[in-house]
């Protein structure tokens, strides 16, 4: 079977998307804002437990450049699923805190994945 990345893998949908691909008899690399949040990070440290040596968790910044390079070494497919999160108090620009960084983020995803031999599908 393929290796694969989840970006975002904390989220519901990509810690379901983690899960799915583990069953399925993947290999996944998925991303964390920061690994030190155990807390946060539970799900995705239960299903390695479950699934050892199949799914590796990486550290990474969607608004940094190269953040995604070592989390994509290895991987033929990508399933770009993070997306910079504010609770609703703190947005006063939905375009500026939200849309943008969005937009950032993907960029991010997508030159990382231009950089990287293995990673020939991108599906988002």
């Amino acid at each position: 079977m393929s290796t694969v990345l989840v970006t975002g893998g904390t989220g519901f949908i990509a810690t379901y998307v983690v899960k799915l691909l583990l069953e399925r008899g993947s290999s996944v690399h998925t991303t964390v804002r920061r690994l030190d949040d155990r807390a946060k990070c539970q799900p995705l440290l239960a299903l390695q437990a479950e699934y050892p040596g199949k799914l590796e968790i990486f550290q990474a910044d969607l608004l940094k450049d190269g953040s995604f390079n070592q989390a994509m070494q290895g991987c033929q497919v990508v399933y770009h699923v993070a997306s910079p999160f504010s609770v609703p108090s703190q947005i006063k620009n939905g375009m500026k805190d939200c849309v943008e960084p969005a937009l950032k983020g993907t960029r991010t995803v997508l030159e990382s994945a231009n950089r990287t031999h293995t990673a020939s599908n991108v599906s988002c």
